[in-house]
């Protein structure tokens, strides 16, 4: 379709007075306000979250538990010979998921005929679309990847214990995981963690309800762990697989600014908005995560 003489090419975030980095920045500065493992309230992210500069290697390295090998003395009394020790070495493994968000098209027939006050109005909510799609990738594609770890609690034909929760505190202190630890439930057991007689209790001895971030929901604390809900918990065959962790169980990388694409289409008369953002994800150590198995309902 031929465009008409009457279409002016305009960039949609230079219409609305915004500029893609920028833009981009802010996007990822919200992250925490949308995604639970990226927020997690007041105590900062759940997983051991970094920021990479853009153009550089996605890569994690690999880390978990240390143990040191015995080693004799180079000299049979010299206390002045170094001792080595067995080299510990780290691998650099990469896993990367490109994530692509295609927001709607404006689709104004000649966008220069857009007020600015009209043009900032739809920047400002193809921004949340994109932001509150990014913040949800992030939270099914992170819970998703552990949703059959070597540990597991529960039966996967019941709901949310507090029993099930102890033992997998107790799991994650008998593997020498380091604090803190944190739990995300699917969103449908809510109802009967904020009714378990036991974090109620916990509650009543002075372990305060957390405060999240906007846009998410209220966590509790049961002895020092910050227990959590969200939608994004992955499910199979009526089994809701949320997890109990340390912080340091779940390496999470990722691009320190997204990266925003806007084009033409002379088919509709409009502009079109992208966003692109690099993730890497890794499993640290096993014995550090626990598979908490509820049913959905």
């Amino acid at each position: 379709m031929a465009v008409s003489s009457g279409y002016t090419s305009q960039g949609v975030l230079a219409t609305a007075g915004h500029a893609p980095d920028v833009w981009a920045a802010e996007i990822v500065q919200d992250l925490p306000n949308t995604s639970v493992m990226l927020g997690g309230g007041t105590g900062g992210a759940l997983i051991n979250a970094i920021a990479v500069p853009k153009g550089a290697v996605l890569s994690v390295p690999y880390m978990g538990a240390r143990t040191l090998s015995t080693r004799s003395r180079t000299g049979t009394t010299d206390e002045g010979t170094a001792i080595t020790f067995e080299a510990l070495s780290d691998s650099d493994d990469t896993l990367t998921k490109r994530f692509s968000y295609n927001a709607v098209a404006f689709g104004y027939e000649a966008l220069n005929d857009m007020t600015p006050e009209r043009a900032a109005m739809s920047v400002a909510a193809h921004r949340e679309q994109m932001l509150w799609a990014l913040g949800n990738d992030i939270d099914v594609q992170t819970l998703g990847l552990y949703s059959s770890a070597a540990n597991f609690v529960g039966s996967g034909v019941g709901d949310f214990a507090s029993a099930d929760l102890a033992e997998a505190i107790r799991l994650l202190k008998v593997a020498n995981a380091p604090l803190p630890y944190a739990c995300v439930l699917p969103s449908t057991q809510w109802d009967h963690i904020a009714q378990d007689s036991n974090i109620v209790e916990s509650q009543k001895r002075g372990d305060a309800v957390i405060s999240t971030s906007a846009g998410l929901q209220d966590g509790f604390n049961y002895h020092g762990v910050r227990i959590f809900t969200t939608g994004n918990v992955p499910t199979a065959s009526n089994v809701a697989h949320g997890l109990v962790f340390s912080a340091a169980g779940i390496r999470f990388v990722m691009r320190d600014q997204v990266t925003v694409k806007e084009w033409d289409d002379p088919d509709t008369f409009s502009q079109k908005l992208a966003i692109y953002q690099d993730f890497a994800y890794m499993d640290t150590f096993t014995d550090w995560i626990v598979d908490f198995q509820t049913i959905d309902t």
